[in-house]
């Protein structure tokens, strides 16, 4: 059996001769006289075969040694003919390597993608190609899991495309308080798990939907996520999405989740009682909950809600509506009842 490569020229080279076995044109092997040369170099090797996803990985085995490898991971294209569970039989290229080198090219990894530089997410880092780009070609949003091995590094990658469909948000029609707030709430959703939903009312605008993929963005990568999609949306692989048709109902795909004891469930849009009396029994059994829903106010958005849960509930509302000019706007909304259940809706304060 051949010994894994051993230094970081070695483990570029035999990582771009795994790919362009598999099929891929990798081209040269890119420098990689250095470690942090080669950490570029992965960055390098997924945008020029268009990857998905690629992790850096170290695991002690049953037998007490210890494996270590880059696994690519190519995701089949979603289209308009995807039907069901996307992103089922994804194709895997893996290169192991010597363990020798994890922990420092883990390090490297961090150094390359600035890990840490939002002091908020210090597991976290970003690297643009061109670099320093204003709109990049390809952004690789970087996560870091340290262990006693060494850091665990996963990479989700996004061309021009999933860029624009899942901008932050910060780029979306908030005051920036309000963008700030979204961005936190989802990024440690605990309010979500305490029977919190949160729903993005109003009208099914272009900016509304993009305030709930933008949610989606920025959960942690732990999460058990579950998202139900009426149109296919090139998704973090790491989360299991169904895509409704005639067949496959949004009832059939929340009970589906339900069993599955997710941690969180995203709905595209929730539009019947039914669906919503579902939705709503879930975000009390721990799961947290977060669905588009169509209603001309955030006063009737709670008022569906709680005619179909038969019980007051609290949602925070992101609200769709437009200025006098035409110009859409997102509002947040907070639901408090006072004596006798009397509904109270109020814009967010911080």
């Amino acid at each position: 059996m051949t010994a894994p490569p051993a230094t970081a020229e070695t483990l570029i080279a035999a990582l771009t001769r795994s790919l362009q076995e598999e099929g891929f044109d990798a081209g040269t092997p890119p420098p990689a006289g250095t470690l942090e040369e080669a950490a570029l170099a992965l960055f390098t090797l997924a945008e020029r075969v268009r990857a998905s996803f690629f992790s850096v990985w170290a695991d002690t085995l049953d037998d007490g040694t210890v494996a270590a490898g880059v696994t690519l991971l190519f995701l089949p294209r979603v289209d308009a003919g995807s039907k069901g569970m996307l992103g089922r039989e994804p194709k895997r290229v893996r290169q192991h390597y010597d363990p020798v080198l994890h922990a420092a090219l883990g390090r490297a990894l961090g150094t390359v993608a600035q890990r840490g530089q939002d002091p908020r997410r210090p597991t976290r880092g970003q690297v643009s190609s061109p670099p320093g780009a204003e709109a990049p070609e390809w952004l690789f949003l970087v996560d870091f899991q340290d262990g006693d091995l060494g850091s665990e590094v996963s990479a989700l990658v996004r061309d021009r495309e999933a860029q624009a469909l899942f901008r932050p948000f910060s780029a979306l029609p908030l005051s920036p308080e309000e963008a700030g707030f979204l961005d936190q709430t989802f990024f440690s959703p605990k309010m979500l798990f305490q029977g919190h939903m949160v729903l993005f009312t109003g009208e099914p605008a272009p900016e509304r939907a993009a305030a709930w993929r933008a949610a989606l963005a920025v959960l942690p990568r732990h999460m058990n996520t579950l998202v139900a999609l009426e149109r296919p949306l090139p998704l973090d692989p790491r989360t299991g999405a169904l895509l409704l048709d005639e067949k496959l109902t949004l009832e059939r795909a929340i009970s589906a989740f339900s069993r599955q004891d997710p941690d969180l469930v995203f709905i595209e849009t929730a539009q019947t009682r039914e669906e919503l009396r579902m939705l709503a029994h879930i975000s009390i059994t721990g799961h947290g909950v977060v669905a588009q829903l169509d209603a001309d106010t955030p006063e009737a958005a709670v008022r569906r809600l709680n005619e179909a849960a038969g019980t007051p509930r609290q949602p925070v509302l992101v609200h769709c509506s437009r200025e006098p000019g035409g110009t859409a706007r997102l509002t947040v909304y907070t639901v408090s009842y006072g004596a006798g259940d009397t509904l109270q809706v109020a814009r967010w304060t911080p």
